[in-house]
């Protein structure tokens, strides 16, 4: 019956498939472009938001890079990543192991230490021109140098010399540390915009785009047997397929509507496609 309501697309319920979140098109519609919705937050100055049809809408600085944050972890033996509020990606080079995620004993010299970077230069810091203002989630925190690094909602901000266009995320694939519970403290996470969707709603990550789930993290679907804002699914389907109900009080915006399956009774719908677990 249905399609698959993921990440950036539709899945369709008996050719069921789950939203892939950014591609599912209106019936009739000419194909709607890969992108996501999102919330509009305020910016500062020449940042933008750059569209990655894998992770979603990414925050770039003024170069349209992508700007990550490197979050704090609890590892096996110590700590890794940024607190809030901080940056611990300094210039200075590393030289010997911390012991922490290795085999291996603390203290050991590290190989290639001429050509070894320090952290700030393999992950060069979002930096922040004097006269910047905070704005929004946007704040400044000090560098031990002196100069000031973005932060978004309390993370340091920075970019990557693998990203090569507007949008790209390269360096690392969290997917490929889902459920390591801490033990990949290398990886830097893409700051992004929150999603525009309703209350009751998730979006996740998957290896096939971004994937709509609902607050218990259930897929979200669509039917190919429906029209447009009308569910054709019946008594009999709906105990399979269940109708993603929508409180009295829920409002349609952006490409979110909301229609009457019966009387008193609300579904939600995404770019006109009822949507059902």
């Amino acid at each position: 019956m249905g399609q698959r309501v993921g990440g950036l697309g539709i899945a369709a319920l008996a050719g069921s498939c789950a939203l892939l979140w950014t591609m599912s098109t209106a019936w009739g519609a000419p194909e709607a472009p890969l992108t996501e919705p999102y919330v509009h937050v305020p910016m500062p100055p020449h940042f933008s938001v750059q569209n990655n049809e894998f992770t979603g809408p990414v925050f770039a600085d003024a170069a349209g890079r992508t700007l990550y944050k490197w979050p704090f972890w609890a590892l096996r033996g110590g700590y890794s990543g940024d607190p809030i509020g901080r940056t611990t990606c300094t210039d200075v080079k590393t030289t010997v192991i911390s012991g922490y995620m290795s085999p291996y004993p603390a203290g050991l010299i590290l190989p290639d230490l001429d050509a070894r970077p320090s952290c700030a230069r393999a992950w060069p810091p979002a930096l922040a021109s004097s006269d910047a203002q905070p704005i929004g989630k946007w704040t400044l925190i000090p560098r031990e140098d002196g100069r000031k690094q973005w932060a978004y909602d309390g993370h340091a901000l920075y970019t990557s010399p693998l990203d090569r266009h507007p949008g790209d995320v390269t360096p690392g694939d969290p997917l490929e540390h889902e459920g390591a519970n801490g033990d990949f403290p290398s990886l830097r996470w893409p700051a992004q915009p929150p999603p525009d969707i309703p209350a009751g709603f998730l979006i996740k990550t998957t290896r096939s785009g971004r994937l709509l789930e609902n607050d218990k993290h259930f897929s979200i679907y669509s039917s190919d047997r429906d029209q447009a804002n009308k569910s054709n699914c019946d008594a009999v389907c709906t105990k399979i397929w269940m109708p993603m109900l929508a409180p009295a009080s829920a409002q349609p915006h952006g490409e979110w509507s909301v229609f009457e399956r019966s009387p008193g009774v609300l579904q939600w719908a995404y770019r006109k496609r009822p949507l059902y677990r």
